[in-house]
């Protein structure tokens, strides 16, 4: 299988978690930080923001398609970025258990 399907489909992947960990955050009396995502939960709930974040991730896919040329390193730094951000998830609600 393509090494970068797989990469784009882990960014799927934690972009769904990122949705879901931050919903369970605000549940728990934590603010979201990042204004655009906090317009689109009060305005569209977390559908909104799940949907937003899928469509930036079609868009990633559609430039990697369009840009062949597109280096692999791009798409591994951001797949590490987001792989980092559900971690640090994991880790805060590891630390929310305690």
């Amino acid at each position: 299988m393509n090494v970068t399907i797989l990469l784009l489909a882990g960014i799927m992947l934690f972009n769904t978690f990122d949705v879901f960990a931050t919903m369970i955050a605000i549940e728990r009396g934590v603010t979201e930080s990042n204004p655009f995502a906090s317009y689109l939960i009060e305005n569209f709930t977390f559908g909104g923001l799940w949907a937003f974040k899928m469509v930036l991730v079609i868009f990633l896919m559609v430039v990697v398609e369009r840009i062949r040329g597109m280096p692999l390193r791009f798409i591994q730094f951001t797949f590490t970025a987001y792989l980092m951000l559900t971690l640090y998830h994991l880790w805060n609600m590891m630390y929310a258990l305690h």
